[in-house]
């Protein structure tokens, strides 16, 4: 009788290890959940399509000084103005921007720390003018672009051209907010008793080009 109970026994821890060998541990429990962080991207303006050497029918903001409309050699009218543009950003990037990316600005890349979505459309980059940081805001819906001081572009010199000038040239003067605005033809602009303050910047002045020759200054005030 106890042969056969001993026998028993035996038979019971042999099939209970087999079951046990047949089994998988399951997975000792974590304490800490793995969280993907969205990678970091760059991003950079748009390509600027303009070319100084092949300027047709634009407007383009200028600064010009005293001496930089006259008469060349052979009589005819010419004007010399330095070009700007400002960078625009594609709005897409500008709406996936979140902190960690990098926006290139004026050529250099800065990190971003913060970012702050206003309503009225605009993007408060690591605290915006006052912290240092940098202001986007939309133009057209298409694009984005620095804004600095009074609303002004960021904008940044391309080089400087020589462009004739029309015989129907004229110069709109708005810079003064209580007056109406002037207006000068080129020869009134090369007159000796001109009486004309020479601030053209970027800010406030344009150029108007038809088929490559200049038709028109533009001046606006500006705060």
């Amino acid at each position: 009788m106890k042969k056969i109970l001993l026998t028993a026994v035996m038979l019971l821890c042999i099939v209970a290890t087999l079951c046990a060998c047949g089994k998988t541990a399951p997975p000792a429990a974590s304490s800490e959940t793995a969280v993907e962080v969205p990678e970091a991207v760059v991003i950079r303006p748009l390509e600027n399509p303009m070319d100084l050497e092949m300027l047709s029918d634009c407007t383009l903001a200028v600064s010009i000084k005293e001496g930089d409309v006259y008469k060349d050699e052979e009589g005819n009218l010419q004007m010399k103005a330095t070009v700007y543009t400002y960078d625009v950003y594609d709005m897409v990037d500008i709406a996936a921007l979140k902190e960690g990316d990098t926006v290139e600005r004026l050529g250099e890349e800065v990190t971003v720390s913060t970012v702050e979505r206003r309503d009225d459309g605009a993007v408060i980059i690591n605290g915006g003018i006052e912290n240092g940081g940098l202001e986007l805001i939309c133009h057209d819906t298409t694009v984005f672009y620095e804004t600095r001081e009074n609303d002004a572009k960021a904008y940044y010199a391309l080089g400087e051209v020589v462009l004739p000038v029309a015989d129907t040239f004229v110069f709109t003067d708005a810079r003064d907010l209580d007056k109406d605005p002037m207006h000068y033809t080129a020869s009134e602009m090369l007159a000796e008793d001109a009486n004309i303050e020479y601030h053209f910047v970027p800010s406030n002045a344009q150029i108007i080009l038809e088929g490559g020759v200049v038709t028109a200054l533009q001046r606006v005030y500006i705060p």
